[in-house]
């Protein structure tokens, strides 16, 4: 699960626009080999927040969104 506090903000992982907060379902990675994806998520008015997932990592990511002055 990706989620982030607002909700309705874009996900995209690797650069590539995958849906928007909360997304429940799994997430397709197109090169499975690679154990690093970068996941962006962006919302108008706020900054845009971004970390490394590693493939492993946990199944919940809940990303924290800072409003902009």
């Amino acid at each position: 699960i990706i989620n982030s506090e607002p909700q309705g903000a874009m996900i995209l992982i690797d650069g590539e626009r995958v849906g928007q907060t909360p997304m429940k379902r799994d997430v397709k990675f197109k090169n499975i080999k690679n154990d690093r994806y970068l996941i962006q998520v962006r919302k108008k008015g706020y900054e845009t927040q971004e970390r490394y997932y590693y493939y492993r990592d946990e199944e919940n990511i809940l990303f924290q969104l800072e409003k902009l002055d």
